[in-house]
């Protein structure tokens, strides 16, 4: 996904640089279907994910949980009572948020680590 973004920003810029210096329609007109299908491919992918995770949630949610608890089963957390299909939701979204920013932290690192190696590997000798 970052390469995608990084290709959509290379090209945007192109498109600016081709606006400012006044070229053909038709050229401008192509360098904008490239962006628009770099942004379909990024959207894509940003939705993949959502496919997997909300099917997996709703079966937990809707027929794991309703068997593993009673439904009186109550849940004392920082003084708030909930129900367990509240307390569900509530450790879902921590979960998700911790799991989804350790895989930001990561493909940073790598990235990093990916540029630092391809600087290294082009500098001559």
């Amino acid at each position: 996904m970052y390469d995608v973004q990084e290709s959509l920003k290379a090209k945007s810029n192109e498109l600016a640089e081709m606006g400012k210096k006044g070229t053909d329609q038709q050229l401008m007109l192509a360098k904008q279907k490239e962006i628009t299908s770099l942004l379909s491919e990024s959207m894509k992918s940003q939705f993949k994910p959502i496919f997997v995770i909300i099917p997996i949630f709703l079966v937990l949610y809707y027929l794991a949980l309703p068997n593993l608890f009673p439904s009186s089963a109550m849940v004392t957390f920082f003084s708030m009572t909930m129900n367990y299909r509240s307390y569900f939701i509530l450790v879902s979204f921590v979960l998700g948020l911790i799991f989804s920013t350790g895989v930001m932290i990561y493909d940073s690192i790598k990235r990093k680590k990916l540029k630092a190696a391809t600087s290294v590997a082009k500098e001559p000798l």
